[in-house]
């Protein structure tokens, strides 16, 4: 099977004669064996995201996980939807008057942290959502297309959840969206490199997707 990559202008090689033009100054991205794909680093960049949540928690710093999500969405075009989820379990009374004082004050300071990413031009909106914290996440992910959850690392609830929380958990497992648990360097400085692990052995139809949805998150978050 022989792949065509466009390279610049007009012109168009197949994936042999890209790997003998090593010395084009492109990086190299391969995602099966034998076969090399060159981009343009003014063109690596995809726009892999289209509808981004970011879930707010009040007992975490959010700010730096917040940034990263609305400069993820400045940078995709994407939307990018705020939410706080409040733990309602089946002995609350939801409809009573408290619980409604409650989610009218989460719905006001949900707007007061949408705001400023509004006026930078982010499609930003927010929702308060009630129920069981991560099956509630799941639901939104599902009916609003959603395709990449940020979240601000919990604080671990005991020596079990040593790295993240509970919450943090749930959704790494049974999110069917990706999930990005953000964890702001500990020297303040930004993220100035990226790991994407796959096997470059895996020559399978469902590996060789995997690899190339991989290389598609990593080269998006970037």
């Amino acid at each position: 099977e022989r792949h065509h990559h466009r390279i610049g202008g007009d012109e168009s090689i197949d994936g042999e004669e890209v790997q003998r033009r090593g010395a084009i100054d492109q990086d190299v991205i391969v995602d099966a064996p034998r076969i090399a794909v060159f981009e343009s680093r003014r063109e690596v960049r995809m726009r892999r995201f289209k509808n981004i949540l970011f879930v707010l928690e009040e007992s975490v710093d959010n700010d730096a996980a917040l940034a990263r999500a609305a400069a993820l969405a400045e940078r995709n075009g994407a939307a990018l939807t705020v939410v706080h989820a409040l733990e309602v379990t089946p002995g609350h009374a939801a409809i009573d008057q408290g619980w409604a004082d409650l989610i009218g004050d989460w719905r006001r300071q949900l707007e007061v942290v949408a705001a400023p990413l509004a006026e930078r031009g982010v499609d930003v909106t927010t929702d308060v959502l009630t129920g069981v914290p991560f099956r509630e996440i799941i639901t939104f992910v599902q009916a609003h297309g959603i395709d990449l959850v940020v979240k601000a690392a919990d604080k671990p609830g005991g020596p079990r959840n040593l790295l993240f929380g509970s919450l943090d958990l749930h959704l790494m497992r049974k999110c069917p969206a990706p999930v990005w648990i953000h964890q702001a360097p500990r020297d303040g400085a930004g993220y100035g490199r990226i790991m994407a692990a796959i096997d470059v052995a895996e020559s399978s139809p469902l590996g060789r997707s995997t690899t190339r949805f991989i290389l598609d998150l990593a080269t998006s978050l970037g």
